[in-house]
C-alpha cells in the first residue's frame, strides 16, 4: 500500500511540473524556461498600454523623397483648377509629408497606422486617371497602373502591387451633372500597414525619419492626418 501511494505522489509531481515548467531539449541538455505570467503585480510582467498619436502633414515642397508621377504637386487645402465657384484639383499629385522623428525614437510594437483624410474629386466620367496611393516607404503603390501610363517617373522605382485603391475609391457612389462632369466627397481611412509592414511586427524605432504619401491625380484634400497607435510599456503617471 505504501509503495501505491509513493507512486501517486511521484506521479502528482510530475504532472505539477509539467505545468509549471516548460522543458525543451537543446544540444543534449535541458532548457528549463520560466511560464509567462499574466499578473498585472508581476513587476517582470509591466502591463501594456495603447497609446494613439496622430500625426498632421506638412507642405507638399518639404518633401525630400522621389516621386511616383510627372504631375505638378500640391498640399493639403490647395486647389489646382476652379469652374465657377468650384474649387479642385485635377492632373496632380498630392504629397502627404509626415515627420516620424519624435516616435522613431521608441523601440514600442506598433498597433496600426492609418491614413485619414477628407476630399473633394470632380472629375470626367469618360476619360480620368484612375486614383492612385503610393508610400515612399518601399516605394510602395496600389491603384490601377494602367491608367496612369505616361505619367509615371520611372526613376523613382515605385512598385504597383495591386488595384486596392482604385477600387476603393470607384466604388464609392458619386453625383452625375452631366456627361463630362461628376464629383462626390471622399472620407477615407486607408490601412498603411499593408504596404510598410510585411511583418507581423513593426516597431517603432523601424520606422524612418520621414515618410510620405502620394495621392494621384484628382483628390482635393481638405484635411488629412496619420493615426499611429502603439503599445507602451512607460510606466502610468
Amino acid at each position: 500500500m505504501k509503495i501505491l501511494l509513493a507512486g501517486i505522489l511521484v506521479m502528482f509531481l510530475i504532472s505539477c511540473g509539467r505545468n509549471a515548467f516548460v522543458e525543451s531539449e537543446s544540444g543534449g541538455g535541458v532548457i528549463i524556461t520560466q511560464p509567462v505570467s499574466s499578473d498585472p503585480n508581476d513587476p517582470e510582467q509591466p502591463e501594456c498600454q495603447n497609446k494613439i498619436v496622430s500625426l498632421s502633414p506638412g507642405m507638399a515642397n518639404q518633401n525630400s523623397h522621389p516621386l511616383p508621377f510627372n504631375f505638378p504637386t500640391t498640399s493639403v487645402g490647395v486647389p489646382t483648377h476652379r469652374e465657377g465657384p468650384i474649387d479642385f484639383v485635377m492632373d496632380t499629385q498630392i504629397v502627404l509629408p509626415f515627420s516620424l522623428r519624435n516616435l522613431n525614437t521608441l523601440e514600442d510594437e506598433v498597433i496600426s497606422i492609418k491614413l485619414k483624410y477628407k476630399a473633394y474629386q470632380m472629375y470626367n466620367p469618360n476619360w480620368h486617371h484612375e486614383s492612385q496611393i503610393c508610400h515612399s516607404i518601399d516605394n510602395y503603390c496600389s491603384g490601377d497602373k494602367a491608367s496612369v501610363n505616361g505619367h509615371l517617373n520611372h526613376h523613382a522605382n515605385y512598385v504597383w502591387h495591386n488595384k486596392d485603391f482604385s477600387e476603393l475609391i470607384s466604388a464609392i457612389p458619386s453625383r452625375y451633372h452631366n456627361p463630362n462632369c461628376s464629383e462626390r466627397d471622399l472620407d477615407i481611412e486607408w490601412d498603411v500597414m499593408n504596404a510598410i509592414a510585411p511583418t507581423d511586427e513593426l516597431l517603432l524605432n523601424e520606422l524612418p525619419d520621414d515618410y510620405s504619401v502620394i495621392i494621384a491625380d484628382d483628390h482635393y484634400i481638405k484635411s488629412a492626418s496619420l493615426e499611429i497607435e502603439y503599445c507602451s510599456f512607460d510606466e502610468v503617471m
